[in-house]
């Protein structure tokens, strides 16, 4: 009797689990439609609703948490927003069906409203990717009135749409950190693409966007990218968000606002901005990789005294505050012993300033000392940062006016198991 109300209370607890994960039913409309409602979403697909569309309703749940609290929106009010969510497997079928008020003429997504309309998509992680975002532009709807200008509204909402969905835990506005965490996501690859055949807008021309500039997927990853950057900024972070006060609408108010706050300090964004396209990456960690170029107190070198500093291996590009004049030459030598990342055995890899041939990035072996010189000024060309190799010296002779930055070679996603750091001296060459 024992085993047998042991056995009972084990079912009853299991089946009071599975629902309490997800107590909503299933329900069948016409045509094989079917509809999912609970909390404060209601799902209506032509697809069937497995359990990935079943924690659709946790996942927005968990978004506008996160909504309210970094936009410092009231969360009593939030908790009386409802969407409705229209899945499209067979776009005809759908407008067919009668069961949408309208399904307007979309790509891949669309919110009117407290509506949204998702096309399948190839990936669970792109689908879901795509629900987020364009639930962002209706979160930013509700809360704010609007989402911005379209630059901002879109790379917004490509910001809050990159997520971690891990043992049923939503993390907004993470960087994968590989191709495979997010499957036909693209974004990185179209951008290094557009780097690669030089196709590089101007920042200016990016916080510029309307609706109809240019492709559209293009302008979407643009728009993303510079919202990265502002809104990870440490400098010009606060003039982005200072931009974007509500009430929002959608007018070409945010980035005009924008423009002005930053006017006289233009030159500085566009020279961070490049060096930032220069590793923005899978894993790219922003408090480890953006540079800060403004007030770093840059300085000519003085011929009579060298100029010594460490660079550290867990960091990206990093100023050395020395300005150098066109046509002048710099001697760097380095020497040093740091770690640049972990074997598959756990014991770490050491490297010299030469770098280390157990691996390489960007055609140099890993480790190596690497250094830029960022021409000045700079108001509108948007071109990255081009490192050139120092190993243990070398002698940089810069083309035009310019800034010293030094750092270790390593993929911008890969800094986070380093350590240590070598010890450079920069002096004029003997005469």
């Amino acid at each position: 009797m024992t085993r047998y109300f042991a056995v009972l209370l084990f079912l009853v607890s299991w089946c009071a689990s599975v629902l309490a994960q997800d107590p909503s039913p299933i329900e069948s409309l016409r045509d094989g439609f079917k509809r999912l409602e609970r909390g404060r979403l209601t799902l209506i697909t032509d697809l069937p609703i497995d359990d990935e569309l079943r924690s659709w309703p946790d996942v927005l749940d968990q978004a506008i948490s996160t909504w309210t609290q970094q936009w410092r929106l009231d969360a009593s009010k939030s908790q009386s927003w409802h969407l409705t969510a229209y899945l499209i497997g067979d776009r005809k079928r759908f407008i067919e069906s009668g069961l949408a008020p309208q399904v307007p003429s979309f790509e891949d997504g669309y919110q009117l409203q407290d509506t949204i309309f998702l096309v399948e998509q190839p990936s669970v992680y792109y689908r879901r990717h795509l629900f987020l975002h364009e639930a962002t532009h209706w979160a930013m709807y509700r809360g704010f009135g609007g989402a911005g200008s379209p630059w901002f509204m879109e790379g917004m909402a490509d910001l809050y749409g990159t997520h971690r969905w891990n043992e049923r835990k939503l993390s907004l506005g993470v960087l994968p950190r590989s191709p495979a965490e997010a499957p036909q996501w693209g974004r990185f690859k179209r951008l290094q693409e557009m780097l690669a055949r030089d196709d590089i807008p101007s920042l200016r021309q990016i916080v510029s966007y309307t609706n109809d500039s240019g492709n559209r997927m293009d302008r979407y990853v643009w728009s993303w990218a510079a919202c990265v950057f502002f809104a990870n900024h440490p400098r010009y972070g606060s003039a982005f968000y200072g931009a974007a006060e509500p009430p929002l609408d959608y007018s070409m108010a945010v980035s005009q606002k924008l423009l002005a706050s930053l006017d006289d300090r233009w030159p500085w964004v566009v020279a961070d901005w490049n060096g930032f396209l220069a590793d923005f990456d899978f894993g790219y960690d922003p408090a480890r990789s953006l540079p800060l170029l403004e007030n770093a107190n840059w300085k000519y070198l003085d011929a009579k005294e060298p100029f010594a500093c460490e660079v550290a291996a867990s960091r990206g590009w990093q100023t050395t505050g020395i300005r150098m004049r066109a046509g002048e030459s710099l001697q760097l030598s380095a020497d040093g012993s740091y770690q640049v990342g972990v074997g598959a055995n756990g014991k770490p890899w050491n490297s010299q300033p030469q770098g280390i041939t157990i691996r390489y990035a960007g055609h140099q072996p890993l480790g190596r000392l690497m250094a830029t010189i960022v021409p000045i000024p700079n108001d509108e060309l948007t071109k990255p940062w081009q490192p050139i190799a120092v190993g243990r010296n070398a002698t940089l002779i810069s083309e035009t006016e310019g800034l010293l930055l030094l750092k270790i070679n390593e993929a911008a996603g890969d800094l986070g198991d380093n350590q240590g750091s070598p010890s450079v001296v920069v002096a004029s060459p003997e005469p």
